[in-house]
């Protein structure tokens, strides 16, 4: 029974990881053009 929370849980840890990957394949994506929204960039709330 426990092994299904630690199947939720590493499933919950990794997707946005796996996600990222798929997105930005290899580590290229910090050399495209800034996609962050000005506000990101501003660093002021």
């Amino acid at each position: 029974m426990r092994q299904y929370k630690t199947w939720f849980a590493l499933t919950f840890f990794w997707a946005p990881l796996v996600v990222a990957l798929l997105l930005n394949p290899g580590r290229n994506g910090s050399h495209l053009p800034s996609r962050r929204p000005p506000a990101f960039s501003s660093g002021t709330n």
